[in-house]
């Protein structure tokens, strides 16, 4: 079933390493793009095989849209989400990394202040990701923005493992599981 999943994501991949919603012939989704990536980044790492072109194609992808403009809330989010799916390839960006984190507070999610603390862990500076950790739990609470499909659990549940992985500010853990919904 998860192989079966794998090559559904893999059928959706375009000529230019992103992903269309529906097939590889539609437009070019930026979020659904990293999404995807990390989906099959995560299933590697479980152990299930992943066709070693699809990812790298999707990697180089990601790697190159880091020139991209974020001015704007969405790409500034966007830059994050990109940063920790190279990261978790262990392709740390710092010099980009660096670059978006002058501009933290504008990050406009606690999600995407959560994704570049990440990115920051997996590159080995632990002081900067547990202050961008601390900064991103201050307030967890999601504000309504559509642009990463996302919802609040969601949100929650993506920043426990984020955390979990990072290894840093282990102790905000429980505070953070026990919001989640369902958990009492």
């Amino acid at each position: 079933a998860l192989g079966q999943a794998i090559a559904s994501i893999v059928d959706r991949q375009r000529f230019d390493g992103r992903f269309g919603f529906w097939s590889a012939e539609g437009e070019a989704q930026e979020w659904a793009s990293l999404y995807a990536t990390e989906a099959l980044l995560r299933a590697r790492m479980a152990g299930v095989t992943v066709p070693d072109s699809a990812l790298e194609e999707a990697l180089k992808s990601a790697d190159e849209a880091l020139e991209r403009n974020h001015d704007q809330p969405p790409q500034r989010a966007l830059q994050a989400y990109r940063l920790h799916v190279l990261a978790l390839a262990g392709r740390n960006r710092l010099g980009a990394a660096r670059r978006l984190a002058e501009d933290f507070s504008q990050l406009p999610t606690p999600l995407s202040r959560a994704q570049l603390a990440s990115a920051f862990a997996r590159a080995g500076d632990r002081e900067r990701a547990e202050t961008m950790f601390d900064a991103a739990l201050q307030n967890t609470d999601r504000q309504y923005w559509l642009f990463d499909f996302g919802s609040a659990g969601r949100d929650l549940l993506a920043m426990a493992v984020l955390l979990r992985e990072s290894g840093v500010v282990q102790d905000r853990l429980p505070g953070l599981l026990a919001r989640l919904p369902g958990a009492n």
